[in-house]
């Protein structure tokens, strides 16, 4: 089965790796889950799954071959003086690590095809004090 953690792990690994990744000005990048390790500052990206979706093949004994995941990235902007610079930033953001997590990646010798789903970000606020892009990815095993 594929492991979302590692899927996770891989993309923060190459969103840190892009060539314009320290010009965003980015605090971290970092996987979202119950128990946070830090506190982090906006701006930062912060990644989670979520099985949502059905498998989309069973082997000839009906049981489930690969299990395929979605993963969000949620692109949170710092404080700004209005919303439009503020989603701005969200949107730079958006446009800078994309490449970084979309593709065929292999995450422990597994091929992996991670692509946009049909909405591929939804706008989660936008304020002033805070506009939250989430960009909305499926995983599926490449086969």
């Amino acid at each position: 089965m594929l492991n979302p953690s590692l899927t996770i792990a891989k993309l923060i690994t190459d969103i840190k790796a892009l060539a314009g990744y320290a010009a965003l000005g980015l605090d971290d990048v970092i996987e979202i889950n119950e128990s946070p390790s830090r506190k982090v500052k906006p701006p930062y990206v912060g990644l989670y799954f979520d099985f949502d979706r059905p498998a989309p093949f069973r082997d000839s004994d009906m049981n489930l071959e690969s299990v395929p995941y979605s993963i969000y990235a949620l692109i949170f902007s710092r404080v700004h003086d209005d919303a439009p610079d503020s989603f701005s930033e969200v949107f730079t953001i958006m446009n800078t690590i994309q490449s970084a997590m979309t593709g065929i990646k292999t995450v422990s010798t597994k091929k992996i095809f991670i692509h946009f789903q049909e909405q591929p970000y939804s706008i989660m606020a936008y304020r002033a004090d805070e506009t939250v892009l989430r960009l909305n990815l499926n995983v599926e095993e490449y086969l």
